[in-house]
């Protein structure tokens, strides 16, 4: 007897943990009701190219997490405001567009010593600077 998994209308999962899982998923469920929801950051972090995962996906993924990655002192990977880091947001707009991402969600885990609002000012400047918004 094999199990089923009827997620309702749609499904989309933010992260998987491990690449080979998210491969499975992604070739064993309907691309009408399995979606696709990933965080540049964390495949960044992961090792893999957010560009690279954003065509992949295609129209699979209606949401994309942004949040952008920078070095602090000792070499301690941190969370920065769009823009003000070291991921190449030229390309995972210019990737998001090209397949048809419905919504840009602006996350940032921590903000450190910053206000949160000011970090999402800062995020939201720069991204209009990009030409979104």
């Amino acid at each position: 007897m094999g199990a089923t998994f009827d997620p309702g209308p749609e499904f989309s999962p933010s992260t998987f943990k491990y690449e080979r899982r998210r491969e499975i998923c992604l070739a064993q469920t309907d691309p009408k009701h399995f979606k696709a929801e990933i965080d540049v950051y964390w495949i960044q972090a992961g090792g893999g190219d957010p560009i690279q995962w954003i065509r992949k996906l295609g129209k699979r993924q209606p949401l994309l997490h942004l949040k952008d990655m920078t070095m602090a002192p000792g070499r301690e990977q941190r969370f920065a405001e769009i823009g003000e880091g070291n991921m190449y947001f030229k390309g995972i707009l210019e990737a998001a567009e090209e397949v048809g991402v419905e919504f840009a969600l602006v996350e940032q885990d921590k903000c450190y010593d910053r206000d949160p609002f000011e970090s999402l000012a800062i995020s939201y400047r720069n991204l209009k600077a990009m030409g979104l918004g």
